[in-house]
């Protein structure tokens, strides 16, 4: 299957960080929200991310105007998202309830959300626009 080509047209750049705090409850034993004492847990992450938005191609929509072509282009999207760098800047671990491996990653994927929300709301998909 071939790829769409999908130009890059706009870059955000930005640094973020996400603030956990975990406790073990009962959940197992079918109580969710009854907290085990002394078994909380904080964790900070921060990381830098690029939010990279442009065009599908496969979306244009070219039509014939006299003697000029005149190129429709769909709305600007996300292209990618990526972070890097990610650290852990604050630790409060607690040994009943440590971190788990790969539960950092999903906790900057629900950031990531917020992060492209916010990078629209400043002008991320406009800046595409222009750019194109």
């Amino acid at each position: 299957m071939e790829k769409a080509y999908t130009p890059i047209t706009a870059k955000y750049h930005c640094t973020d960080s996400v603030s956990i705090h975990d406790q073990n409850t009962l959940a197992a034993l079918g109580h969710p929200k009854i907290t085990l004492p002394f078994t909380d847990a904080t964790y900070i992450l921060q990381f830098d991310g690029q939010i990279n938005a442009g065009f599908d191609l496969t979306g244009i929509v070219p039509t014939l105007e006299g003697s000029t072509v005149v190129i429709t282009l769909p709305e600007p999207t996300e292209i990618s998202h990526e972070t890097s760098d990610v650290q852990l800047v604050y630790e409060k671990e607690n040994i009943a309830n440590p971190l788990k491996a790969g539960e950092e990653s999903e906790w900057i994927a629900e950031q990531k959300s917020a992060m492209l929300d916010r990078a629209v709301s400043l002008g991320l998909y406009d800046e595409a626009k222009t750019n194109a």
